[in-house]
């Protein structure tokens, strides 16, 4: 017997899937079908330029700046500084990263959004930066979503709730059971105010423990640290900053936000098997550009990061992180962040009135 839209696999019992699950399954679906479109509209231009002039000067024809929104050694930061080394022997040019973690991304998303269209200055586009930005600094007059070129998504990324293994809490029930009493000192740390980490944090403790308080740090890395030296109890993380310490014994996975358990850590339960199926959330990671991007220089860098996806170096990466690939490009991916954008800006708003700027 076939089985139905909705069902879940080998169990013969229907189970709801959220319309935001199904909106994100139709854009992945389109992107690649774009992806397709869009090498063979490179491949008919290639040939319409042996026969005519270029109607752009050649691309890159100086370093290329790719501002990152967060600080170094963060998952941002990681796939930035793959992709540019990647890109820079195809180009036989400098792709420099520059780390701009101030205001949340608010000062890297000005820089890229001011810079000429000329494809020398890209920004590493993720969850935080594009949805929360314009709610951080109301007078931002900055539109992520239509005053950027959306290039090309590089990743999805689950996040991971972590708790130090000698600590009070080691265990997602244990740390509703510790929330019941009313108390003041269950600290998470996460990256940054409106990050997707904020968003897990928030949600938790709006939903099953109360008195959980999010403390905004630099970056994944500073967060995991501050777990490390018992400055706090917890911290949600990306799931591959974490899965080393996780794998060392040095942290210990409460839960992971992705849909079903992640290899790199089988035995760890998914939010949504514990009965909060709301954390079910991942971040991503893209390239964006100023808006006015000539198509040459666009379908340039969607040909070269996704030769990089299909490479041995970046399966490899994305094995060791959990990280997910995500077929979007263009069009397609500005939509997938409006979609995003209409999911989550009621949930940030709320979770940033009288949150300290």
């Amino acid at each position: 017997m076939s089985r139905r839209p909705g069902m879940a696999r080998g169990t013969g019992r229907m189970k709801a899937v959220p319309p935001w699950a199904r909106q994100r399954r139709r854009l992945v679906g389109a992107g690649a079908a774009t992806l397709i479109a869009g090498a063979s509209a490179a491949r008919t231009a290639v040939a319409a330029a042996a026969a005519e002039p270029a109607p752009i000067a050649p691309w890159p024809q100086k370093p290329v700046r790719v501002v990152v929104p967060r600080a170094a050694a963060g998952t941002a930061d990681v796939l930035a500084r793959a992709v540019c080394e990647h890109l820079g022997r195809e180009h036989g040019q400098r792709f420099v990263v520059d780390n701009q973690p101030e205001g949340a991304g608010v000062q890297a998303l000005r820089r890229v959004v001011g810079a000429p269209a000329d494809g020398h200055v890209l920004l590493a586009s993720d969850a935080a930066v594009t949805l929360a930005a314009p709610l951080l600094q109301p007078g931002l007059a900055v539109d992520p979503v239509n005053e950027l070129a959306h290039v090309v998504l590089m990743a999805d990324a689950p996040l991971v709730l972590v708790a130090h293994p000698h600590g009070e809490v080691t265990t997602l029930r244990g740390l509703i059971d510790a929330g019941r009493p009313a108390r003041t000192d269950l600290f998470c740390a996460v990256a940054g105010v409106g990050s997707h980490g904020h968003l897990v944090c928030e949600q938790l403790r709006s939903s099953a423990v109360a008195d959980l308080t999010a403390v905004p740090y630099r970056g994944g890395a500073a967060a995991l640290a501050a777990v490390l030296a018992r400055e706090v109890p917890l911290a949600v993380a990306v799931l591959g900053s974490a899965s080393a310490l996780i794998a060392e014994g040095r942290l210990v996975a409460l839960a992971v936000s992705s849909p079903r358990r992640a290899d790199v850590c089988p035995d760890v339960p998914t939010f949504a098997e514990r009965g909060l199926p709301h954390l079910t959330i991942a971040n991503w990671y893209g390239l964006s550009a100023p808006r006015g991007l000539a198509a040459p220089v666009a379908h340039a860098l969607q040909a070269g990061v996704q030769r990089w996806l299909r490479s041995d170096a970046a399966r490899a990466l994305f094995s060791a992180r959990a990280y997910q690939t995500m077929p979007l490009a263009g069009d397609a991916f500005a939509a997938f962040i409006d979609a995003e954008r209409r999911r989550w800006t009621p949930v940030l708003r709320a979770v940033l009135q009288g949150t300290p700027k």
